[in-house]
């Protein structure tokens, strides 16, 4: 009888252990578990930044070339207007100090 509770207590030893172990186990799968999600929601986040990013300069780079071409048009219509006064004011300047062509 003494062996029979023997081994008894060696198997619940055994059993205890074993629980033991399992039980330790689970913090780890559960902390492994919170680490995956977490690398999980640090992607998808970085992700929505670089696509956020990426709209946002755009967004700027279409502002950018439009102000570009805003100043450009309103140089050119400048220069077009500096041309048009300097051929008016040569024209003039020349038909004062030209001669008429006179017939006979």
């Amino acid at each position: 009888m003494v062996f029979s509770h023997q081994n008894q207590i060696k198997q619940l030893r055994e059993s205890f252990k074993k629980k033991l172990e399992t039980s330790d186990e689970i913090p780890a799968k559960a902390l492994r578990s919170v680490e995956e999600k977490h690398r999980e929601a640090l992607a998808a986040l970085e992700q929505r930044l670089k696509n956020d990013w990426k709209i946002e300069l755009s967004v700027e780079q279409d502002k950018h070339a439009e102000a570009v071409r805003s100043v450009m048009e309103r140089h050119k219509l400048q220069l077009k207007e500096v041309c048009c006064e300097i051929l008016m004011q040569s024209a003039t300047h020349f038909s004062r100090y030209s001669e008429p062509v006179r017939r006979q």
